[in-house]
């Protein structure tokens, strides 16, 4: 659910980026069986305003966010939403026992990340989707 939602945000003219994806802002139906996206008091239209600045919750911030790089891209989403996957599988979020800005800091420039869990936990094919969206350059990510 919540990736059919990113890809129609990210497919719309221009494409919306959400910039806050995090547990908290995946709601889920009365029925339980559908997760819906929330809160986009953060997200913008690109490229049609200049997208700079840490905006967002550190703890599952795209390395690009955090280092103040120019422009980045709606890959900024499929990297949070990698830590959101994690977050799913692990029960927790990532690196709870550290601050949300630590995290952020040492993804941006150490490469940073949670270990992938085993596969009792989270299937390989969720593993290397995971491990693919969190890459340290947004070019790499699907």
């Amino acid at each position: 659910d919540i990736l059919s939602a990113l890809a129609y945000l990210h497919s719309q003219k221009p494409p919306v980026i959400h910039r806050d994806i995090k547990p908290a802002n995946m709601l889920l139906t009365g029925d339980g069986r559908t997760v819906k996206i929330g809160d986009f008091g953060l997200s913008r239209m690109c490229p049609s305003v200049n997208l700079t600045g840490a905006t967002g919750t550190y703890r599952y911030m795209a390395p690009e966010i955090f280092r103040g790089e120019p422009r980045y891209t709606a890959a900024v989403d499929v990297y949070s939403f990698s830590l959101v996957m994690w977050y799913m599988f692990a029960g927790e979020h990532p690196f709870c026992n550290i601050d949300g800005w630590s995290v952020a800091f040492m993804a941006a420039q150490y490469d940073f990340r949670p270990a992938v869990l085993g596969e009792r936990m989270m299937p390989r094919e969720l593993q290397k989707m995971m491990r693919q969206s969190w890459a340290g350059r947004a070019a790499e990510r699907p």
